[in-house]
């Protein structure tokens, strides 16, 4: 039976009706916590900036871009969320983000840029693949957005039919006086048996553990059943222990079993790679999480960034058990250049041997890695780690770039001007109680071309938002990296330089979860990366993989791995030999251009014409299996996969081979 106590949530097509929900969030202490926008959401924890320094920002249109392309895939429709009419799809450009399907429905999310709309969750009937239709929408909670969205059936004594939990995130929207707008992070839980009347079952639920951050920001979510009771795993944006277990079987009244992470099996001793970090922006943090059956267990995929992959034994969701987790190889062709970024964002095993390989991908923005170096009075340069400004000017729009420049010291937080003469060289600004917006725009009122903010307590990197800034570019520092650039500007010229070297896009990687050497680490067997992750230069767009799900079960496609490539489109690889990956389907489009060349929207904006594939989701409909992708530009895609297709070479960049 239905649980009776649901109250209705729900917007459907044409809407009048608004309702908002009370909220009583404390602001931070820092007043740049998080964003740097003042009063932040999450403020205990810098972690939060993880999932943003890993380039989820706004699809910004190319100036070109990739061919349109159909290998292995035919295109069988496109529904565009443009439900007022005008061509364009309603929440903007890159506003589009993950997809499921559960009895013939899409459940899409909705990013916070361009601005946070509070569309929510999605609803599309997707029973005629050909002919999508539009059901109406889930609202997000006030400023918030939703990341992720999953869907599945529970029988038992408290609930019988389709759940849904959509995940809540910030907006960072601001406030009039540059404070942060209060919202709720969590996980909401929908009754969606008939998904033209949802009913709200649970809102915002972030009831951690004692010791456990109140609020705190859910980036993924997966569900599974274990002894007749359903359990869903919570990814945490703010909280060291940032794996959360809920057990849902009563929806109304979820209760957290568990909350573990990388401390509990990690040690900056014996695994300096898993606890420390790797790369630009070194740090560990479970990103996803994926649960199946095998070798007689429930085994958890935890996608863990610079730690790679995580398997954990959840047969016993009270009681979580270490399997063993993966290394990156340095000696590949990132570790040859510049240094191995990491940046674990998605794993699943492959059906062969019982789920012995697992896919694991690669989530990397950029194709370039800072390396960011100060050149003190006497001796060598040092290096440190950086993180660039979101809201300050890319150095890489500067030309010729103004690096490198000698530092000055702001003496302190600069929340006010001081009358310290920055003329044409880089402040070096203390983080505290104001935010990074009026840092900058009192360095550069006071001749600086651009800061360098140190972390007031600790070396966890933030990155920096506000408002924006022309001419001026920024950087972020540990503290302890601080300290030692203040000694340095203290005893004499120093300058800071930032350079950029060549390491390609994010890419697939196989692990084999056999410990075949003995050192207690899983290994990398084989990798794929489409050829523009290493071409040099890049085309404009985003190269990088994203998400992985592989065929369904009981299908001729269920060794197919499809995986959603954001420019690079949909791509299909034929994952029966895990450590002999074939590249057997491709599909970009254009929507009517043959070379994805950008439009003009209503208002003279560039309008992205090719794909940006962020969610994938293969489905079987009236016995035939369709592949549903969520385009962050253009909306919500069907597919047909066919078997057999020859895409090319793919290239092999892992276990230390070259592009």
């Amino acid at each position: 039976m239905k649980a009776s106590s649901a109250k209705r949530w729900w917007l459907p097509p044409v809407a009048a009706l608004v309702v908002a929900l009370p909220l009583a969030i404390p602001a931070s202490a820092h007043d740049d916590s998080i964003q740097g926008d003042g009063g932040a959401l999450y403020g205990a924890a810098d972690v939060y900036t993880r999932h943003n320094l890993s380039g989820h920002e706004t699809a910004e249109p190319a100036e070109s871009g990739p061919d349109a392309r159909a290998v292995g895939f035919e295109h069988i429709s496109t529904y565009t969320f443009d439900e007022d009419g005008d061509g364009e799809v309603d929440t903007g450009i890159g506003s589009v983000t993950d997809v499921w399907e559960h009895n013939g429905y899409a459940y899409v999310g909705t990013f916070y840029e361009p601005d946070c709309s509070r569309f929510g969750t999605r609803i599309v009937d997707v029973n005629d693949p050909a002919n999508p239709r539009y059901v109406g929408n889930l609202e997000s909670m006030p400023n918030t957005r939703v990341n992720d969205v999953k869907v599945t059936s529970m029988d038992s004594k408290h609930f019988s039919g389709d759940i849904l939990a959509a995940t809540q995130e910030p907006c960072f929207e601001t406030r009039g006086d540059g404070g942060s707008k209060e919202n709720k992070g969590g996980v909401v839980l929908y009754d969606v048996s008939d998904p033209a009347k949802p009913e709200l079952l649970k809102k915002a639920y972030i009831k951690g553990r004692s010791g456990t951050d109140g609020n705190f920001g859910v980036h993924n979510t997966y569900f599974w059943e274990s002894d007749g009771r359903t359990y869903l795993g919570l990814v945490d944006d703010d909280n060291v222990r940032d794996f959360h277990i809920l057990d849902v079987t009563k929806p109304t009244n979820p209760v957290e079993v568990a909350a573990v992470g990388w401390p509990d099996w990690l040690d900056q001793t014996s695994d300096p790679q898993g606890a420390s970090g790797l790369g630009s922006f070194a740090a560990t943090f479970i990103h996803d999480i994926w649960v199946e059956e095998h070798d007689g267990k429930t085994i958890g995929y935890l996608s863990y960034w610079d730690a790679g992959l995580i398997l954990l034994d959840l047969t016993d969701p009270a009681n979580p058990v270490f399997l063993g987790d993966s290394d990156y190889d340095t000696t590949g062709p990132e570790g040859a250049a510049t240094g191995e970024e990491g940046n674990s964002h998605v794993a699943v095993p492959a059906p062969a041997e019982d789920g012995r390989y697992v896919l694991m991908g690669d989530e990397d923005f950029s194709p370039y890695r800072s390396v960011a170096t100060y050149d003190p009075a006497s001796g060598d340069p040092v290096e440190v780690q950086a993180a660039e400004g979101a809201f300050t000017t890319p150095l890489s729009d500067f030309d010729p770039n103004p690096l490198p420049e000698e530092m000055v010291s702001a003496g302190g937080e600069l929340c006010s001007r001081n009358g310290v003469d920055m003329t044409g060289k880089v402040a070096l600004i203390s983080r505290g109680s104001c935010t990074f917006q009026l840092k900058a725009e009192n360095a550069k009122a006071q001749g600086a071309i651009g800061m360098v903010v140190y972390n007031n307590a600790g070396d966890s990197l933030v990155l920096m938002g506000g408002t924006g800034i022309d001419d001026f570019f920024g950087f972020f520092v540990g503290n302890s990296d601080g300290v030692a650039m203040e000694n340095a500007v203290a005893s004499g010229a120093t300058t800071f330089n930032v350079e950029n070297l060549f390491d390609g896009w994010g890419y697939l990687r196989v692990i084999d979860t056999r410990d075949g050497d003995g050192d207690g680490k899983f290994t990398e067997v084989s990798s794929f990366a489409t050829p523009r992750v290493f071409e040099e230069p890049p085309l404009p767009g985003d190269y990088t993989m994203h998400n992985i799900v592989m065929g369904p079960q009981g299908t001729e496609f269920a060794d197919t791995a499809f995986i959603s490539w954001y420019s690079d489109g949909m791509i299909a690889l034929d994952a029966s030999d895990p450590t002999n990956l074939d590249w057997t389907g491709q599909w970009i489009g254009c929507y009517g251009q043959s070379d994805c060349t950008p439009t003009l929207d209503s208002n003279g904006n560039a309008q992205a014409a090719a794909t940006n594939f962020w969610g994938v989701y293969p489905t079987v409909i009236d016995g035939e299996v369709y592949v549903l992708g969520s385009d962050r530009n253009n909306g919500l895609v069907v597919l047909k996969p066919s078997l057999g297709g020859d895409a090319g070479e793919g290239l092999t960049p892992g276990a230390g081979a070259t592009p």
